[in-house]
């Protein structure tokens, strides 16, 4: 198996945390772990967790049995899982996935093809093309030519904010909640929905969320029970789409998920340009793409 995906050495950290606390098999985590060049890090921050968090809380019940562990980071029709743990319950074969959060909730990427019609994917495309020409313009104007750094992937014009992707952004999610609170998705808002939770997958199983947060030398683990934030958003009738910024310091374009009548949301999608408007790479430079990925999350209030 070869992972490049930056979260994976946790992913590996929980699965070996897992075959030890449980006693069974781990060669086929080791054999991941131990082809990689922080294989020494990995092991010494599973001790970690293990001292600080006890595993078996994950178990429905002290009867049940873990008798083996897959890893399935790269395997999609599992649903989120990234390791499945097979359990003896009370003579029952039954299976239960790991999906390993690190300092995140995020617990889908959905495309924004799933909200928003093909129609209206070309006019915001169209639309992007004078948005492009006014925001060289600006940075221009602000940070001077375009200049590459050595590494070519950084440039003077780097993460710099501009109220151009803020305006870009804000049409894009109030094309999102009209189609949404008018019925009017791609896909109809029941499937939707469930595709957002991982219920749309033809094989997948029952899941829990790991979280770890914290820093490496003091680490903090827990479960994360979204079923609540499920079961409002299945009730799609009962749900309206606002667009929603974040109170931060650098503050984030989000379409809130709001139960009909309340303040608060449940839920919240970031909507944004994958790599920023502009893209940098090996020296080029290319358009970048606001449709292909977002970050959809449950909010525990």
């Amino acid at each position: 198996m070869s992972n490049r995906n930056p979260g994976y050495n946790y992913e590996l950290v929980v699965a070996l945390a897992l075959a030890r606390v449980f006693e069974v098999d781990e060669s086929v985590v080791l054999v991941e772990i131990n082809n990689r060049n922080d294989h020494y890090e990995i092991k010494k921050f599973t001790d970690q967790l293990v001292n600080v968090f006890d595993f078996r809380k994950i178990l429905a019940h002290s009867g049940q049995e873990v008798t083996g562990i897959t890893l399935t980071s790269q395997i999609d029709d599992v649903g989120p899982s990234d390791c499945i743990l097979q359990i003896d319950d009370c003579g029952e074969t039954v299976s239960l996935g790991v999906s390993t959060k690190f300092k995140t909730n995020v617990c889908r990427n959905p495309t924004g093809r799933d909200f928003l019609s093909a129609e209206q994917i070309e006019k915001l495309r169209e639309m992007l093309k004078n948005f492009i020409c006014d925001y060289k313009k600006q940075m221009e104007s602000l940070y001077g030519n375009l200049c590459f750094k050595a590494d070519g992937h950084h440039t003077n014009w780097y993460r710099k904010k501009s109220n151009l992707t803020t305006d870009y952004i804000n049409i894009i999610i109030n094309l999102v909640c009209d189609n949404w609170n008018n019925d009017n998705t791609t896909i109809p808002r029941e499937r939707l929905a469930r595709r957002l939770v991982h219920l749309d997958v033809e094989h997948g199983i029952p899941y829990v969320v790991i979280k770890i947060d914290g820093s490496r030398e003091k680490p903090f683990v827990k479960l994360i029970d979204n079923s609540h934030g499920q079961k409002m958003l299945l009730n799609v009738k009962n749900v309206e789409l606002k667009p929603l910024l974040s109170k931060s310091f650098r503050p984030t374009q989000y379409v809130g998920f709001y139960r009909v009548g309340s303040a608060e949301p449940f839920a919240r999608m970031q909507v944004k340009f994958n790599n920023g408007m502009l893209e940098f790479r090996n020296h080029e430079v290319s358009v970048g793409d606001p449709i292909s990925s977002w970050n959809f999350e449950f909010l525990h209030i």
